[in-house]
């Protein structure tokens, strides 16, 4: 699906950025959805979410000249990771995701003149604090008596193993990619290449 519409609200993430999990709680909070796809079969929508990379034969459409954009963005070790593992690719790979990341992290973060209004938030400061993550992005969006109960509430009940459970067997949170040693491997990859892999992103990961 194209977005040609610049006037609504685009989320932006590299792949494995944690987008699914914010769309799902905002989804929660407001009964509306994130364009192109409803996790919970919402009518109305709030946003369009795109990753801007090549996908498939295409692109996504309009990635620029955007009125409002919520950039979430994440620690690239953690990303680099978490999109092998979900491709399903080798470690060969690794190199090419860097390079692409680092293109769409500058684009973004530091090059985005032609966006009239942009917030930017971090995956791990949602981990530390979701409440007040969430906060800004709805404020950002122009809502104003944020309901800081209701959204804790949301949040403390958007697990991963809770969303796994309400969303059916089918979505993409349920590949089997997040089973087995997961987070054992995903230690030992950090180890092995987490200090190489800041160092590529100096200047661009904060």
């Amino acid at each position: 699906m194209k977005n040609f519409d610049k006037n609504i609200i685009q989320l932006v993430s590299y792949p494995r950025a944690g987008s699914h999990w914010v769309r799902m709680v905002m989804e929660k909070y407001l009964g509306a959805y994130c364009l192109p796809t409803s996790f919970y079969n919402s009518k109305l929508h709030w946003g369009f979410h795109l990753h801007d990379r090549e996908v498939g034969n295409g692109d996504e459409g309009i990635t620029e000249g955007f009125d409002r954009v919520i950039y979430l963005y994440r620690n690239p070790v953690d990303v680099v990771y978490s999109l092998l593992k979900y491709e399903g690719w080798g470690n060969d790979r690794r190199g090419e995701i860097i390079e692409e990341y680092k293109i769409h992290l500058s684009r973004w973060l530091n090059n985005n003149s032609d966006i009239k209004h942009i917030t930017f938030i971090k995956y791990e400061d949602i981990k530390a604090d979701p409440v007040s993550s969430f906060t800004k992005i709805l404020e950002f969006m122009g809502f104003q008596d944020v309901r800081e109960d209701t959204l804790a509430k949301i949040c403390n009940e958007s697990t991963l193993e809770n969303l796994k459970q309400s969303i059916g067997n089918d979505s993409v949170i349920n590949k089997n990619h997040f089973g087995g040693d997961y987070k054992t491997e995903r230690e030992k990859f950090r180890d092995n290449y987490g200090s190489s892999i800041l160092k590529e992103f100096e200047g661009l990961w904060l």
